[in-house]
């Protein structure tokens, strides 16, 4: 694992992981949250609004089968579930699909 809990991307820092100040130096929950966007709606429109949501540390949009990934931490298990569920209510977001963040 990294220790500092900077992430790194083509030697560029994207964002540092934050960690609860206890003794095991625990890390807070996140996922990757691979969503598909309806065809239907203006994708900038929907990729702004993902951004807002609370809990959401980055989102982009890619190409692929998915439309934007969007990079989820919260304090606890119930808040990432609630952001989760605040970027499936976002207009234009057709489907997620969550992927946890295993720390090693």
């Amino acid at each position: 694992g990294n220790d500092s809990g900077m992430l790194a991307l083509r030697g560029e820092t994207v964002y540092k992981r934050r960690v609860f100040s206890c003794p095991e130096g625990r890390v807070v929950p996140a996922a990757y949250v691979l969503i598909q966007l309806n065809m239907s709606v203006d994708f900038a429109d929907s990729l702004r609004d993902i951004r807002a949501v609370d809990g959401v540390l980055r989102a982009d949009l890619v190409v692929g089968p998915d439309d934007c990934i969007a990079f989820v931490e919260s304090d606890d298990i119930t808040q990432l579930m609630n952001t989760i569920r605040a970027i499936r209510s976002v207009n234009g977001v057709g489907k997620t699909d969550t992927r946890s963040v295993a720390e090693m």
